[in-house]
């Protein structure tokens, strides 16, 4: 057997005619074909269309000539052309009719598609990493179509030299496409994974959440967001429409978001999270007329309108904040001055070394509106205390800067003193259970419906305790976060009951952990009374999800035709007898959701996840586990956390703001699709660690047998290994 060398980051050729650099090799999915002569990199002017020049080349010292000639790039022999008197036809002659010799053992050569094995070494395991790869212009067309859109790049991008350049570099039989075929291309992925989703959501119960964007052109557009658990317990989120809007009138929001339902086939809807603005209620209205009488209606949509719990935590944070504390204006001022030259800068910075300070990020400024740059503001500017003080005795503009004797005149609050700085410090601690709240609220990969009561509980003994602050602007501060809080979490018209049976599904917790709270809060007697209460809510959606799944057929009981009632009518009884009694029932006469009530709690563990925990006992609670899959999959936030806390328009991008409605769309919900991962669990139990190693052993072997085999049958171009390359030891040098 021949050796097999296999190089470190190259390919080794094994088979096939070599190719010079004067010779262009030829795929064998076009031969002959090209798309425009002035792909081709010849040096010729781009007039030249004919396909005659991907395979000829003008001698340059005979253009100008009254006899130019061209030769042919694989056997070198020369013609008459580029005249007048001589076209392309005995070029394309020599080429078609199988004059040239070279080029006809080229094409041959190159006629059976051949593959390449490439071992990818970010693998484990040899095996997991073994590939077989071959060059597919079809492929790779999809594949820089995904790039434009995962990378949100231009279309023109192909059109760029540099781009051109490298493409021809790293995979010369691939003619790039033009900007409108790429689009095209784009076109018909955005159609298949359109069919892949639907088909992904048919008879899928979800949750729903809309946004808004405003384009640079000043259009109004609508996102529409879906949320979902699968039967395999993995939590999805996929953009489902991206449209332009009149206004933002909930009359508008709402029909926008009916015809999207309408072109997705989408019946069951179980939550629409929206941001805390008079026109969404519009906008949830509009959707219950329309979809009330619909099959997957879950009591009568009681459960529908769910607001948006960042947004509301935003509006506690910014109503406290109406009582300006003098220390933040002090500390804002002080920053502004620092950040107005660079020459300032560097002295704060100058500071800052002679004080040793160890704080790596620079003091930044706040936007007023913002709270979240306020807290952060702080957050830094608080570690700079002593810098600031230094700066105040050894410059003397940055006192008189506080006292008007600047340019505008101007007297203004500050320097911020001893007592300004503390008082800061304990508005950071205060604002920082708020901004942490906020993250959680927000994600987007992982269960948040779940986790809104512990916060909400954090944040209301927070407020309580600020309430009894010495400091009258603190305290003054917390009532009136106070009373915003009690107007959306506490009165029961306007916070959903689905927050708090989310925290009953979680098996760690329960409805005696939303009673333990309570009492914390309140006295033993109003707790007991919120207890009951949710417990006969929750009791009320079991029996939702019951009915649902014995109509369905979840349970097989047997049916009872009017002919049988007729001819055996005691038979019939019997069968009527075991419907009734095929829901889950045990012994003691509990229902499923009284046993789970009952049963002990699940440990409080730092790696705990309840969708696996769902997913191992969904046999054993198979109605409250549909119950678990529907309300832990509602997002309790509308946004992303990077854009919480933002008060002014998010825009679109300029280059996809030129382009037409439909294309934003289809770019923005296309990029979010092929974006999307789905959430994976990886084993974890060392018991099977001599399993694995043994199948990595094996892998091995026959993967190296797999190599040898392919390489001398000559069923593979080349072999390529992918990954860094192994250092260098005297244990195998020479080998």
């Amino acid at each position: 057997m021949a050796p097999t060398g296999v190089s470190q980051g190259a390919a080794t050729e094994v088979q096939g005619t070599p190719v010079s650099a004067a010779q262009p090799p030829v795929s064998a999915s076009q031969p002959l074909e090209v798309e425009n002569a002035a792909k081709t990199g010849n040096p010729q002017d781009s007039k030249k269309i004919s396909r005659a020049w991907q395979h000829f080349t003008m001698i340059p010292e005979t253009v100008g000539t009254d006899k130019p000639k061209a030769a042919c790039n694989y056997c070198k022999k020369k013609y008459l052309a580029g005249s007048r008197a001589h076209g392309t036809s005995n070029l394309l002659n020599h080429i078609d009719g199988k004059k040239c010799k070279e080029y006809e053992k080229l094409r041959k050569s190159k006629s059976h598609k051949q593959s390449m094995i490439v071992i990818d070494k970010s693998h484990q395991n040899v095996g997991d990493g073994l590939r077989l790869a071959s060059f597919s212009t079809s492929e790779a067309r999809k594949a820089l179509a995904r790039m434009i859109v995962i990378d949100e790049m231009p279309f023109r991008t192909v059109d760029g030299e540099g781009f051109r350049n490298y493409s021809m570099t790293f995979q010369p039989k691939f003619s790039l496409p033009s900007r409108k075929t790429v689009q095209r291309d784009f076109f018909k992925i955005y159609e298949e994974e359109k069919a892949k989703l639907k088909s992904m959501l048919h008879s899928q119960r979800v949750c729903l959440t809309t946004d808004t964007w405003t384009s640079v052109q000043n259009l109004n557009y609508m996102c529409l967001t879906s949320h979902w658990i699968d039967d395999k317990w993995k939590l999805h989120k996929r953009v489902l429409s991206f449209p332009t809007i009149a206004n933002h009138k909930g009359e508008t929001i709402g029909l926008s978001v009916m015809n999207c339902l309408k072109d997705w086939a989408i019946e069951k809807i179980f939550t629409v999270t929206v941001d805390n603005a008079s026109t969404n209620d519009g906008a949830i209205k509009h959707i219950i007329r329309r979809t009330k009488e619909t099959l997957g209606t879950v009591l009568h949509h009681e459960y529908i309108h769910m607001r948006c719990c960042a947004h509301i935590l935003n509006i506690i944070v910014q109503e406290g904040l109406k009582e300006v504390d003098d220390a933040i204006i002090k500390i804002r001022n002080a920053v502004r001055y620092v950040r107005s030259s660079p020459a300032r800068m560097q002295s704060i910075l100058k500071c800052v070394e002679e004080e040793k300070i160890n704080c790596t990020n620079r003091v930044c400024l706040d936007v007023e509106t913002r709270w979240n740059s306020t807290y952060h503001m702080l957050v830094v500017a608080e570690k700079y205390e002593k810098a600031f003080d230094k700066l105040d005795c050894e410059d003397s503009r940055y006192s008189l800067y506080f006292r008007g004797r600047g340019k505008k005149r101007q007297k203004l609050m500050g320097p911020p003193a001893c007592e300004d700085w503390k008082n800061a410090r304990c508005l950071v601690e205060f604002l920082r259970l708020f901004y942490n709240a906020t993250l959680k609220f927000s994600g987007t990969a992982h269960v948040t419906s779940n986790n809104f009561f512990h916060e909400l509980v954090a944040v209301q003994q927070g407020i309580l305790n600020m309430t009894r602050s010495e400091d009258s602007i603190l305290s003054g501060m917390a009532f009136r976060m106070l009373g915003k809080f009690s107007k959306y979490w506490v009165q029961v018209d306007n916070l959903n009951s689905l927050l708090h049976i989310a925290v009953v599904l979680d098996p760690r917790y329960k409805l005696r952990y939303v009673e333990f709270c309570m009492e914390m809060i309140y006295d033993a007697k109003v707790a007991a009374s919120f207890a009951e209460t949710l417990e006969s809510k929750f009791l009320e959606l079991y029996a939702f999800y019951l009915k649902e799944n014995l109509d369905s057929g979840i349970f097989s009981a047997p049916t009872i035709s009017h002919d049988l009632a007729k001819v055996d009518p005691a038979k019939a009884l019997r069968l009527k007898f075991a419907k009734k009694t095929a829901s889950p029932i045990i012994s003691g006469g509990k229902s499923e959701a009284q046993r789970y009530l009952a049963d002990v709690a699940e440990p409080e563990t730092e790696d705990f996840d309840i969708l696996m925990w769902w997913k191992v006992h969904s046999t054993k609670y198979p109605i409250i586990s549909k119950m678990a899959r529907d309300v832990l999959a509602v997002p309790i936030s509308t946004v992303a956390s990077e854009s919480t806390f933002s008060t002014s328009g998010r825009v679109l991008d300029p280059y996809r703001s030129s382009l037409s409605p439909n294309t934003v769309e289809a770019l923005v919900c296309c990029e979010d699709w092929l974006r999307a991962t789905p959430k994976t669990v990886e084993p974890k139990n060392d018991d099977f660690g001599i399993y694995f190693w043994f199948i990595s052993l094996m892998s091995t072997f026959y993967t190296s047998l797999l190599i040898c085999f392919l390489v001398q049958s000559n069923h593979v171009e080349s072999l390529e290994v992918v990954g860094p390359a192994p250092e260098p030891s005297e244990a195998n040098a020479g080998k």
